[in-house]
């Protein structure tokens, strides 16, 4: 079935379609208890969920808008809009396509890549997204247990990010009004703090460390890599011989022992 420019199909309550490819200015409804599966929306067509169900959509340059309900979606090149009430499980996001969840709204292990995006506005929630290349945003909302990939982001511009697992190449960026913790930076991984951006009970390659911004970061990780070289063990322990003869060196090394261990 296709649903062509200027044209409308509903799903009403009970019933279960399977297969609309809605074509530019065609809309399809999906109404509370309906069910719309494996739905192509083309570019410029539009798909309205209200309180029903829809699974393995794709989306080609066109646009689902959940304001309540459910969506299981493959978004490319195009924005799916989840507004208060909605759910999206399992949302695809790739081809520089874009999902927006707002107040009220939650999402389920997404899975971002491509060049896709996910936006968590205030109110919302994201739990479980992957990010493999490309990124989520949060402007002043919630996501927990969210693993960055390689060439992936998660930025926070405001909200909380909990339980975030960054992986090789990976980067979580704490922006001004942010909040990570408990996020675990894995061996290349990233996670920077800026200015009003707040990190706790962060742990690099395993090392509970005490966050004071992008450069103590990247400089504890840097350190621990160069100590667990040849070079670097060689280094340390030539380091050590001096500062038990050197008492200024010794309590230089004391005080970064302390803070570290804070």
């Amino acid at each position: 079935m296709q649903i062509s420019g200027g044209s409308e199909a509903t799903v009403l309550p009970g019933q279960t379609s399977t297969g609309i490819d809605v074509l530019s200015g065609g809309q399809l409804f999906v109404t509370v208890s309906g069910t719309a599966e494996g739905t192509t929306i083309e570019r410029g067509g539009v798909v309205q969920v209200q309180g029903g169900l829809t699974e393995d959509d794709t989306i080609f340059g066109g646009e689902e808008n959940v304001q309540f309900g459910t969506a299981h979606v493959s978004s490319g090149g195009t924005t799916v809009g989840i507004s208060a009430g909605g759910t999206a499980i399992g949302l695809g996001i790739t081809q520089r396509g874009l999902a927006r969840i707002f107040s009220g709204s939650f999402a389920e292990n997404a899975a971002i890549f491509n060049s896709g995006a996910l936006d968590v506005n205030t109110g919302a929630v994201a739990i479980g997204t992957t990010v493999g290349r490309g990124a989520v945003n949060i402007f002043g909302g919630f996501t927990s247990l969210t693993t960055v990939n390689a060439t992936g982001f998660e930025i926070i511009n405001g909200g909380t990010a909990v339980g975030t697992k960054v992986n090789l190449s990976g980067v979580q960026a704490v922006h001004s009004q942010g909040t990570a913790s408990n996020t675990t930076i894995a061996t290349g991984g990233i996670q920077s703090v800026d200015t009003g951006g707040v990190a706790s009970g962060t742990t690099i390659g395993g090392d509970a460390i005490r966050q004071r911004g992008r450069r103590r970061q990247r400089l504890a990780a840097a350190e621990r890599r160069h100590r667990d070289s040849d070079v670097g063990r060689h280094h340390h322990r030539d380091r050590v011989c001096r500062g038990r003869a050197d008492p200024l060196i010794r309590r230089g090394r004391n005080r970064q022992h302390h803070r570290t261990r804070q």
